[in-house]
């Protein structure tokens, strides 16, 4: 199901060639979040120093944390999680077909994969320090995301791995107190669960200033353009692409193969934005080249 930002961790998944930007009433993109999980590796050895259980939860709460820190009013996006979230990634982004209404969303253009890569939970202690004696537990956790965007690039963008932890020291008096003390992971869980999250959401919005938007009407030399408020402001200076060309790349080794790789056109010059909407843009073209339909825009915020 689907709340006005997100609902459900891992994060994103797409149309697979609407040249427009899918967004819901309220403005928001729609991501549809796919697998959240941990490395098969991770897994393993938490089974084998049990923790396994304690990665378990911060696994599943991850998506309900992504979930509330993309809810805030600034953020672009619409998270869809659950199990539709995770049918429509695999439809979109693993078979590479357009999802339907049934599936929860007519448009989708946006899919998000989490992956936890390393992750400690260790206690220190007791130990005496001031005349007092102490216990220190800390959870550290690590993670990374990939976003895709299924338009007519279909480009794929990772983002950078974030660690986050929680901390907590206690006095002890008693082997009472110290039990006790060793069952109070779920703050720790859910103090890094958040910092998590928080950092995952700004490498996902970094993410999204790196794919590009494209053309979908010129007159004469105003363009108007499918990102908006979002994505660009008034006076940027955009790059501006021919549409995308199929290039067909072939591997080394062995097994010979080849795919095709969807690559900008030709350079054709730069468009200034001069009005700025909720899911569009429009602006003045200048430049040597002809501005198309379907051309390729960069945002300077991608490091054009």
């Amino acid at each position: 199901m689907k709340t006005k930002k997100l609902t459900a961790f891992t994060i994103v998944a797409m149309m697979l060639a609407v040249p427009a930007v899918a967004q819901d009433g309220d403005g928001a993109l729609p991501v549809a979040l796919g697998p959240v999980v941990a490395t098969k590796a991770l897994l393993e050895q938490a089974n084998k120093d049990g923790t396994a259980s304690t990665l378990d939860i911060l696994v599943r709460g991850l998506e309900t944390a992504l979930t509330a820190e993309l809810s805030h009013n600034d953020s672009p996006f619409s998270l869809i999680g659950g199990n539709v979230g995770a049918n429509i990634y695999k439809k979109i982004i693993v078979d590479q077909k357009s999802p339907t209404e049934s599936d929860g969303e007519d448009e989708i253009r946006y899919g998000l994969s989490v992956e936890i890569t390393a992750f400690s939970d260790a206690k220190i202690g007791p130990t005496q320090s001031g005349g007092l004696t102490l216990v220190q537990r800390e959870i550290a956790v690590m993670a990374s995301a990939v976003m895709h965007d299924v338009g007519r690039m279909r480009a794929t963008i990772a983002v950078p791995s974030v660690t986050a932890t929680g901390k907590q020291t206690n006095q002890i008096r008693s082997a009472a107190e110290l039990a006790g003390f060793d069952t109070q992971s779920t703050m720790l869980i859910g103090e890094a669960q958040k910092d998590l999250a928080q950092k995952l959401a700004a490498g996902l919005l970094e993410a999204y200033y790196k794919f590009p938007a494209a053309i979908i009407q010129v007159n004469e030399n105003e363009l108007t353009i499918d990102q908006g408020e979002a994505w660009c402001k008034v006076g940027d200076v955009l790059a501006v692409y021919g549409p995308p060309e199929a290039v067909e790349m072939s591997t080394r080794g062995k097994m010979k193969a080849s795919k095709i790789k969807m690559i900008p056109g030709k350079k054709a010059g730069e468009l200034t934005i001069t009005d700025v909407f909720g899911d569009s843009a429009r602006g003045t073209f200048a430049g040597a080249g002809t501005p198309e339909i379907d051309g390729v825009i960069y945002t300077k915020k991608a490091g054009n």
